[in-house]
Parts: C-alpha cells; structure tokens; sequence
C-alpha cells in the first residue's frame, strides 16, 4: 500500500512538473506565430457577467492590427439609456487615442511621454486591448517571466491556460483558444476573482472579416472617419501646434460680407496672394473676440508689409460674425462662415487659434488663445513668413 502510495505521489509529481517545462517550450510557439501577424481585422462579442446583474453586457467589436504597431479597436454596445460607442486607437510613433462617454482623449509621445511608457501604458491598458494579436503576445511574455504569479499551462494545440495568483491565492482563470490552421485567436475566457462579491466573468468570441481601413493609420485617416468628433470633442491643441511646416488644409466657406453664396476656396497646390496670409480661426460669441479682432488688426496695421487677414469664423450666423468685426471689413482683410471643419483639419481644440501662411500656403507659425502679447506675437509671425517666403523664392 505505502509502495503504491509513493508510486501515484511520484506520478502526480511528473504530471504537474513535465507540463511545465513542456508549456515553456510550447508558449514560444504561440508567441512566435501571434509576432508575425499583420493586416489582421475581426469582429469579436465580448460579454461581461457579473453576479449580482440580471443580464450579460455585451460589447460588438471591431479590431483592426494593420502591423505590430499600429491598432484601432471600436466598440458598441447597448445600455438602458441607449446606444453608446466608442473607440480606442495607437499610433506606434507615439499617438493614442480614445473616444468614450462623449470625450476624446488624447496621448502624444512629444507631449507627455510617460502615460505611453511601461507596462502599465494606456495603448496596453485600455479596454478591449488585451484581445489583439500583438497584446496577447505581450501578456504573454510578460506572465512567462513571472513565474511566482502565473502558472501556465498549454491545455492542447491551440489552446493556453493561465491561473494568476495574488497572495497565495488563485486571482484569475484565463484561457485562450487559437485557430489551428492560423495561430488567430478565436476565443477568450477569463473568471477574476473566482467565488468572491466581486467574482466577474469574461468571454469574447472572434469571426474574420475585412478591414476597410485605406492607406495607412494616421490621425488625417481618424479625422476622415470620425469628424464629429475631433470637431465636436476633442479636448487637446497638441495638434494645432503640430501644424507649422504644414500645408494649409484645403476648404470651401461662403464669405461673411456677401449674400449671394460666394465662397472663399483652398486646395492643395494652391499659393496665397500675400507673403504672409493670417488665418484667424475664432467663435464669434465668445467673450474676448472683440478684443482678439483689435490685436490682429494693431499687428496687421505696424508690419511693414501687406499682410492678408482670414477670419474664418466657426459658427454659421453671418449676422453674429458680421458683428463681431464691427460691422464692416478692412482693407486686406476677409471673413469666411462655418469653419469648425477648418477648424478640426487643423487639430484645433479650444478657440481662438492664429496661424500665418507663407505664399506657398505652408504654415509657419501658430499661436493658441489670446494673451497681452497677442499683436506683438502676431508681428513677430507675419515679419519671419515674409522672410521665409522670400528666400524661397531663390
């Protein structure tokens, strides 16, 4: 009996610890083939069953990986108040992004680099990421190099069980299950917190489609895909001040002081009449426009040379904007209504903005809101665009 007894301990001991090493070996392949995958695109439902909830919340998702790189996850999902989405999107020089409960969020790497860096970084963190190729393959490695926390356990050909461990006690169950002919995932399975209050579960289950992403992913591609809301909420002027060494968006907006449809248009290739064009992107309702008119206008009057003047107003009231420049225009000076597209190809956040353009229609310097030294800035702008445009006439 003690004989048999040391025999099963011996065979217990061989099937928890031959797994071990063989899943070690078996990981590396699963990694291996989630590295190469590119121009990957699927749809995925992700639901979430709570204890104390009567129903699932279920999440339609598509998720788009062009490269290791690059990704763009968008989410739907439907609430008793309604429909809500959204969308989570990385840019691998440096740029994230993410839509949720009518705010955009934004991360730029020349910003602010350390919500970007780590582990712990948003483009890693958000919801929904851990369900791309690539993120699978970073958890991965990640749960291989903690051995102390995760046991993993290779639970057949295709498929990866992980048990997370936190205070001697088993944290979360997670399984992944992988297409056999593809190495793509096709399911996921999670129970955190297994038996507590807080017990959740979590299971997603991919389909392949196409991605009808064109081109490369790039903010100009989100601008085109969501204008409403980089135009409506977007909260950040890092691109704005992005913008110089930047061509002039193109547009087409109707002229303030004309009733009969006459536009005001740009397009790419176009020059400007001036050496210095100054583009005034502003809301004719805000408080201190009167004040923001009567800097560019003492800046306009004290340069030695003709500079032209764009106010490219982003509300739509010809009456309002009409208003706001007193009544009247001056010499060199135009104004254009409806420029919140304008506005938003540009990356303006908050109002007003001031860029000034060289005769090739290059923009070359911009100053965000108004302060004391707004007619002094906007001089300074319009004499270094003069200049450049006329050494790059040599």
């Amino acid at each position: 009996m003690l004989m048999r007894l040391y025999a099963l301990t011996a065979l217990l001991c061989t099937w928890f610890s031959t797994p071990l090493c063989a899943d070690a070996q078996g990981l590396g392949h699963f990694i291996a083939r989630l590295d190469t995958i590119t121009g990957y695109a699927a749809s995925a439902s992700y639901s979430v069953t709570l204890p104390q909830a009567e129903d699932d919340v279920v999440y339609d998702l598509d998720l788009d990986q062009p490269d290791t790189e690059n990704y763009l996850i968008r989410w739907r999902v439907d609430t008793p108040s309604g429909a809500s989405d959204g969308f989570s999107a990385w840019i691998g020089d440096g740029h994230f992004y993410n839509y949720r409960n009518g705010r955009l969020r934004e991360y730029h790497n020349e910003w602010d680099p350390a919500p970007l860096t780590g582990d712990r970084a948003v483009q890693h963190t958000v919801q929904f990421a851990r369900l791309l190729p690539s993120e699978i393959s970073r958890e991965l490695r990640a749960m291989q190099a903690d051995s102390s926390r995760f046991r993993i356990r290779i639970a057949s050909p295709d498929q990866i069980h992980v048990t997370r461990m936190a205070g001697g006690q088993t944290d979360a169950e997670i399984t992944w299950r992988f297409d056999p002919a593809t190495g793509l995932p096709a399911e996921f399975s999670a129970e955190y917190n297994p038996g507590a209050l807080s017990e959740q579960l979590v299971h997603a289950v991919y389909s392949p489609r196409a991605t009808d992403i064109a081109g490369p992913l790039c903010e100009k591609w989100l601008i085109g895909r969501y204008p409403e809301v980089f135009e409506n909420f977007r909260q950040s002027n890092f691109a704005i001040e992005s913008m110089p060494g930047q061509q002039l968006p193109p547009f087409s907006l109707p002229l303030t002081f004309s009733d009969s449809g006459t536009r005001l248009s740009h397009q790419p290739g176009n020059t400007l009449v001036s050496p210095a064009t100054v583009i005034v992107l502003l809301d004719a309702e805000a408080t201190l426009t009167p004040r923001l008119v009567e800097q560019v206008r003492s800046a306009a009057d004290r340069v030695p040379v003709d500079a032209e003047i764009i106010y490219a107003f982003c509300g739509r009231d010809p009456e309002a904007n009409r208003n706001a420049l007193g009544g009247s225009l001056r010499p060199g000076e135009t104004a254009v209504n409806g420029a919140r597209r304008l506005a938003a190809d540009c990356g303006a956040a908050s109002l007003p903005v001031v860029m000034v353009c060289d005769r090739l229609a290059t923009v070359r310097h911009v100053t965000v809101g108004l302060n004391n030294q707004l007619a002094a800035d906007v001089m300074r702008m319009i004499t270094l665009s003069t200049a450049n445009s006329s050494s790059s006439n040599y």
